[in-house]
């Protein structure tokens, strides 16, 4: 694996992370308001990252298709997994 594809990684789990975190510290509108913007947040590192992969993939020798696939699969699913993460906790409507 790459160093970007460990850069996706990163950047995706703490994105994700910090919306978990802030679903969980409001377990209200906030956690509806993040289960909005997670989506649009895991869209834009995958946009990212495939054009700086496409950008960079001359000077650094990596695989494109291994790094297109890991740039978007690992934001859907934890999209996927995030937004059952919030739906899972005890939401409340006040």
């Amino acid at each position: 694996m790459s160093s970007m594809n460990g850069g996706v990684i990163g950047v995706t789990a703490a994105v994700n992370g910090m919306g978990l975190l802030a679903a969980a510290a409001d377990r209200s509108w906030g956690a509806v308001a993040v289960m909005m913007l997670l989506p649009v947040a895991n869209l834009l590192v995958a946009v990212v990252f495939s054009g700086i992969g496409a950008a960079w993939r001359q000077t650094a020798g990596f695989s494109m298709g291994e790094h297109l696939a890991v740039s978007w699969l690992v934001p859907i699913s934890a999209t996927v997994f995030s937004l059952m993460a919030i739906a899972s906790m005890n939401l409340h409507g006040c």
